[in-house]
């Protein structure tokens, strides 16, 4: 029954996190209809003679397309990052009214700090490296003065898109799915299985991720100037390290938990759901007294319900046991401590004391 319990709110909370996302992500697809309006006006044009359609019909097929594709990533994504141990923290953490977690402030600095150095330097190298080549120059002479030119609170609405809706497709939902096949093939390749996201693979993905992330920007980049090698060239590096970064980003949600993805985590998700990782322990055991326990007093020599052992001092990572005999039947609970530490047992609760009649 606890389980099952177990796995309905786990299903839950997947659910919910998905229906989460997906909304955010078509708030990011509205946000953007009137920088994509102005800056694709003449494409629209003519798609609307050629289809017999009128432009805002146009729009409304493409948002319908993007929110069965977000939809796909939300869930498929998230099914993938829960195999991986990665996750959505914060929003399980809304969802379950539980507290953020502690190194939230932290995590989210790194990430503004890394963003902020980022852009920065790919600014600097697009000045110095790009923009002296003349399909770079034309490009960037058309965006300044064409008439396709979005204004700033256009640009502004459309940068909810990239931050949602390019996140939840590319990082959330192509990435995982890289980065689960790319396990699955180290794993037939005799790679450890212990490991939920081996580095390597972590870094595969991410690479493999990114320049499709790069090669992704390429439309809007033909609707100013002709492709060339440089454009291309350009889109896939300037994208590509911004995409390299986003995808540590994704990762670095692991602070949240504490350690890093590639220990011995078999699987863990930083949502922490217990009927889904599998690994938590059920520290509550009821064994019958007749079965392999033996019938003697426990090492606490305490046979009384209701009473506490004393601290137990540890130099090693050790189970504390807690018996009571309650006609003939142990009732222990095991509880792992960090080594040096010494921890006090607990009376068990009564509603969570069960009775076994020795046959």
């Amino acid at each position: 029954m606890r389980n099952a319990a177990q796995q309905a709110q786990a299903s839950g909370l997947f659910l919910k996190t998905a229906v989460v996302l997906w909304v955010l992500a078509l708030c990011g697809a509205f946000l953007a209809l009137p920088y994509v309006a102005t800056l694709e006006h003449k494409a629209l044009a003519a798609a609307a003679v050629r289809t017999h359609l009128e432009v805002r019909e146009l729009l409304a097929i493409s948002v319908a397309q993007t929110a069965v594709l977000l939809a796909i990533a939300a869930v498929g994504g998230q099914w993938a990052a829960r195999k991986l141990g990665l996750g959505t923290p914060l929003i399980a953490a809304f969802l379950t009214r539980r507290p953020a977690p502690e190194r939230t402030p932290s995590t989210l600095s790194i990430a503004f700090a890394l963003g902020t150095a980022t852009a920065l330097a790919l600014i600097i190298l697009d000045h110095w490296v790009f923009a002296p080549n003349p399909s770079v120059a034309e490009l960037i002479r058309n965006a300044e003065t064409g008439s396709a030119k979005p204004s700033a609170w256009q640009g502004l609405l459309a940068s909810f898109y990239g931050a949602l809706d390019e996140e939840i497709l590319i990082r959330l939902g192509l990435m995982s799915l890289v980065a689960l096949a790319f396990r699955t093939m180290a794993r037939i390749l005799g790679a450890d299985r212990e490991l939920a996201l081996p580095t390597g693979v972590f870094w595969a993905a991410n690479i493999v991720t990114a320049v499709i992330f790069g090669l992704g920007h390429l439309p809007a980049t033909a609707a100013l100037a002709p492709l060339s090698v440089a454009l291309v060239v350009r889109a896939v590096v300037l994208n590509g390290t911004a995409g390299l970064l986003f995808g540590l980003l994704y990762r670095l949600n692991l602070s949240l938990r504490g350690p890093r993805n590639d220990d011995r985590s078999r699987g863990r998700s930083i949502n922490g759901d217990p009927a889904r990782d599998g690994n938590t322990l059920d520290r509550r055991r009821l064994v019958r007294s007749s079965d392999s326990v033996h019938r003697e007093p426990c090492a606490d020599k305490q046979r009384v319900k209701g009473r506490t052992a004393p601290p137990v001092p540890t130099t090693s990572v050790v189970p504390l046991i807690r018996c009571a005999d309650l006609r003939c039947t142990q009732v222990i609970e095991a509880r792992f401590v960090p080594d040096g530490q010494s921890v006090r047992s607990q009376p068990l609760p009564q509603d969570q004391v069960a009775w076994f009649h020795h046959q």
